[in-house]
């Protein structure tokens, strides 16, 4: 939430920011789901328990479409005009996502396959996809400081 806090004023990003904000409120949400039942009214228990049973039962979904929309921002932030301080912070955030989280990991896996089949193509430039393995080797290394 932290780094949702900081990007605040990065436009043109603002949506895919709710996807920082998405991600930590089910991870909140499952970690402490016997306290929030205890905390929450028994008339509103009725209207809460099916919605908390589609979130259980969708978690991989939400968070695997979180982690994507985070790696999305990450790859916007330098076409979209933010500051080089906002990009190293997400970027750090990134990191220790990478480090730390399947669904981030997946994200990445994704994304680098979808651009590996745009820059790999038969009719794309050779010494596109040749900067393209250099760039995905650097940023490798630099995720996890090999």
């Amino acid at each position: 939430l932290c780094v949702a806090v900081i990007l605040a004023g990065s436009p043109p990003l603002h949506l895919l920011m709710a996807s920082v904000c998405i991600y930590a409120a089910c991870d909140l949400v499952f970690a402490h789901q016997g306290l929030l039942l205890t905390k929450v009214p028994p008339q509103f228990q009725g209207r809460i328990m099916p919605q908390l049973e589609k979130i259980r039962v969708n978690k991989d979904h939400l968070f695997a479409n979180a982690a994507m929309c985070e790696v999305a921002m990450g790859v916007m932030l330098p076409l979209s005009g933010a500051g080089g301080i906002v990009m190293i912070v997400y970027w750090y955030f990134l990191k220790f996502r990478y480090l730390g989280d399947r669904y981030s990991k997946f994200a990445f896996q994704t994304i680098a396959q979808q651009a590996g089949r745009l820059f790999y193509h038969p009719r794309c430039p050779g010494f596109i996809g040749n900067l393209y393995t250099k760039l995905q080797n650097a940023l490798y290394k630099m995720a996890t400081g090999n």
